[in-house]
């Protein structure tokens, strides 16, 4: 018996909509300046998954336009959650409190300016969840102090795992002691990649 055919990709790009206006105009901002954001269909799922273990303080390491991040201001607002996110572009990090401020989300979203991987070395907070989407070949060297730094029970969420650049990311993670991980292929409309991988991790 012959597998139907489903994939339809026009109308998975419709399904993948936030409907947010203040969205919509940094995902078309993104497209016409080639910045990178996770778009539309990884947002709804970081929202998704935000709102699902109810997490209320929240790291994100990779701010650029804030698109991600206000996202996950939103998966925070109705438990009064915070969201620190950390930026390496002085420029962007502009945008970013620009963006953020422009969707009222500015206090829920701090944004640091500075190395992630230094930052991270000098916060104390415990986090129910952290989104990383830096360089990635700074997957590896920021693991072990992400799970340092989340709560048992908490939520790691890599993006862009698929890349070659993240070298042995996908075995660190997937054999780490204190995590049970997941990684997932597949295709995310407005991602860019839109083929490509997340990795999402359990602490114990």
């Amino acid at each position: 018996m012959a597998i139907p055919d489903r994939f339809d990709e026009e109308r998975y790009r419709g399904f993948s909509l936030l409907h947010d206006e203040h969205l919509a105009s940094m995902e078309e901002f993104a497209e016409q300046e080639d910045v990178p954001i996770i778009g539309p269909a990884m947002g709804r799922l970081l929202y998704v998954i935000a709102r699902s273990v109810g997490a209320k303080a929240i790291l994100e390491l990779g701010t650029a336009t804030g698109y991600s991040a206000i996202i996950l201001g939103m998966a925070t607002a109705h438990v009064g959650g915070t969201v620190e996110t950390v930026e390496f572009d002085a420029d962007m990090a502009t945008a970013a409190r620009k963006n953020i401020e422009s969707a009222d989300q500015s206090g829920r979203v701090t944004v640091i300016e500075g190395d992630a991987r230094e930052v991270i070395e000098d916060l104390a907070g415990t986090y129910d969840m952290i989104f990383v989407d830096i360089e990635k070949e700074f997957y590896p060297g920021v693991l072990d102090r992400c799970v340092d730094l989340l709560k048992s029970g908490g939520i790691l969420f890599f993006d862009n795992t698929s890349f070659k650049t993240a070298g042995d990311f996908l075995d660190l993670s997937f054999e780490h002691p204190d995590l049970v991980t997941v990684h997932q292929f597949g295709f995310f409309p407005g991602h860019g990649p839109e083929n490509d991988s997340f990795t999402l991790c359990l602490k114990k």
